[in-house]
């Protein structure tokens, strides 16, 4: 080595390096997709625990909104059934201001 060429040894410590930062790089880049799979991996299992909650949830609404549920909430509120209906008649029908698709598709 003593009788190596300064250039030579340049060459060989630059070719070193280089070779040392691509292997830093790699290794940088593997460990961002380990951490960015885990994280992946956490919320995929928050994700599948909020749908059970949801499904949970569900069940508890749809018990609630039964027809037997919702007549002993309004007997314990102080509602009773009716005893007389009474209609009142409507002598003119209200604007229908919601938007049609009727113009359009009448267009020839």
């Amino acid at each position: 080595m003593a009788h190596w060429p300064v250039s030579r040894v340049a060459r060989l410590g630059l070719l070193i390096g280089i070779g040392v930062a691509i292997a830093a790089l790699y290794l940088l880049q593997s460990s961002e997709i380990v951490t960015a799979s885990r994280h992946v991996q956490s919320l995929r299992s928050e994700l599948a625990q909020q749908r059970h909650a949801n499904a949970d949830l569900a069940v508890v609404i749809s018990k609630a909104g039964s027809v037997d549920q919702l007549k002993q909430r309004a007997q314990v509120l102080g509602f009773e059934p009716a005893q007389s209906v009474v209609y009142l008649p409507v002598h003119t029908l209200p604007v229908d201001d919601a938007p049609s698709l009727r113009p359009i598709l009448e267009t020839p």
